[in-house]
């Protein structure tokens, strides 16, 4: 865990980090902390969780999230995944106080549909590749065992 001042959580934070690491913060004048970390990396995108109250996420590169931990209506925390490699993932956090709308959390949902579809879309890319390569590899070794098979 990285333990993030209250200073830094208000001006931004950010940071790679891999899988089960997380960033530990205060939201306001609460004594309680507040995480957010990384559940998965993959291909195109990253799981994250964000708690007191767990909530998870999917985010692409670029994607933002807001988060409301302390459960008052109003988004407290703020999610950016910068960029990623295979193991780390480049994450900014930063404290808002911005009013969860009916229109806030459709948009929300949005993204989050959105990135789910996106990592859904590019593990059945890479499907299709490793059987297009697995197809290749079977019919060179046919064509080697003919071409041995002809030679005696």
């Amino acid at each position: 865990s990285y333990i993030v001042s209250n200073e830094d959580f208000q001006n931004g934070y950010g940071r790679q980090i891999g899988v089960k690491e997380r960033f530990r913060f205060n939201v306001g004048n609460e004594t309680d902390l507040h995480h957010v970390g990384v559940l998965e990396i993959n291909n195109n995108s990253v799981k994250i969780e964000v708690a007191s109250e767990p909530q998870e996420a999917t985010l692409l590169i670029g994607d933002e999230r807001r988060f409301d931990v302390d459960e008052d209506n109003y988004y407290d925390v703020y999610v950016q995944l910068n960029f990623m490699n295979g193991t780390k993932a480049d994450l900014t956090i930063k404290e808002i106080h911005e009013e969860v709308t009916y229109e806030a959390e459709t948009e929300e949902q949005q993204k989050e549909d959105n990135a789910v579809d996106k990592t859904i879309e590019n593990e059945n890319s890479l499907r299709w590749i490793y059987v297009a390569i697995g197809v290749v590899v079977l019919i060179l070794i046919l064509v080697g065992i003919l071409k041995y098979r002809r030679r005696k």
